[in-house]
């Protein structure tokens, strides 16, 4: 079955106009002829806004899933006792790890070291179970051999989920309570926008799937727990699971760039042959923002906790918007110059993780 064209890669309720809570909260202290604003009154969010929003992610950890940790995957579980050979793998704190010596016995792995003299292990990254919860998204949690895949996050105190790196042709997400009370509910087909609306293209192109999934407008618990099924295909599989809060940032304006570092090889011998190493590569963006000068210190606030931490950045809240603007990755820089009383420049740049 395909879907009718439409984004249909991000699950948003869009604010009812009509309710305090729901109105945008930056005031206009100047004309806004675009939304019809006179001075002194608050905005309206309308559905062409385009609001610029981060999810700031909690710690996680998988309280259930269908995808065990096994010998044969991820390594035999580490053993203080044992004595192990050079190239031997195990798996500690759910994390998989290979010997670099011969008679290696009492040394506990570790992730990093700070002697590299020291170093009796590697650390090969997590365990199958684990890898949708490190801060990559390249890195998938795979149900080998199964046609769906179920496990439970909590998502205590959270507005937002993003679900990265989706291979599945249906998801499932149940957010409730710590009582069972049901407080989000929806299924959802991920497949991608068709790009164009030629009969032909429609009846005998390929169909696309969408593989990011993000909703910003969760009802909160205060204890909670967001349970995701993937399903549809085989060995479904999801790179990274994003649980927290939304900030809302501004107004994304027109202007906005879209790029992707990517760090493949190209080499090219004597005689010009050249060969393509492929590798990963991560997208970044740069977004010019409204905002007002009154809203700059609160900003500025989220932006500076947000140093040197992985979140999840999204440029365009719209059902229809665009998911290149969608990134997991980190602030590189921002710049907020107070160009007048009422006008401010703010520019954001968000470099994507792998």
């Amino acid at each position: 079955n395909r879907q009718a064209p439409g984004r249909g890669f991000r699950a948003e309720e869009h604010p009812a106009a009509d309710t305090d809570e729901d109105r945008y909260d930056i005031r206009e202290q100047r004309e806004d002829l675009s939304h019809g604003a006179k001075v002194g009154q608050r905005r309206v969010a309308r559905d062409e806004d385009k609001l610029m929003k981060v999810v700031t992610p909690i710690k996680l950890d998988v309280l259930e899933s269908t995808v065990a940790e096994t010998d044969d995957g991820d390594g035999v579980l580490w053993n203080a006792s044992t004595t192990y050979a050079k190239n031997a793998r195990v798996r500690y704190e759910h994390n998989r790890y290979i010997s670099l010596a011969d008679s290696n016995k009492g040394n506990t792995p570790q992730p990093k070291y700070s002697d590299p003299l020291l170093t009796k292990w590697r650390n090969l990254g997590p365990t199958n179970r684990y890898a949708l919860i490190d801060d990559t998204v390249g890195t998938q949690t795979v149900a080998t051999g199964a046609t769906s895949m179920r496990f439970v996050m909590p998502f205590n105190r959270c507005t937002s989920f993003g679900l990265l790196n989706v291979d599945a042709a249906f998801v499932s997400v149940l957010v409730k309570d710590d009582s069972g009370d049901v407080f989000f509910q929806r299924d959802y087909t991920m497949t991608a926008d068709l790009t164009s609306f030629s009969a032909y293209q429609y009846c005998f192109y390929p169909i696309v799937a969408s593989h990011d999934l993000v909703a910003t407008e969760v009802p909160m618990p205060i204890l909670g727990t967001l349970e995701v099924t993937l399903s549809g295909i085989e060995d479904p599989a999801i790179g990274h699971v994003v649980c927290g809060r939304t900030s809302v940032l501004g107004e994304t304006k027109y202007g906005a760039e879209v790029g992707e570092t990517d760090y493949s090889r190209k080499e090219t011998d004597e005689f010009g042959v050249t060969t393509f190493i492929r590798r990963a590569s991560a997208s970044n963006m740069s977004l010019p923002l409204y905002l007002h000068p009154d809203q700059s210190d609160a900003v500025k606030r989220i932006l500076t906790n947000l140093r040197a931490t992985p979140a999840l950045w999204v440029g365009d809240n719209r059902d229809e918007g665009f998911e290149a603007l969608t990134i997991w990755g980190w602030k590189e820089e921002h710049r907020l110059v107070y160009a007048g009383l009422n006008e401010m420049e703010f520019k954001l740049d968000i470099q994507g993780l792998i």
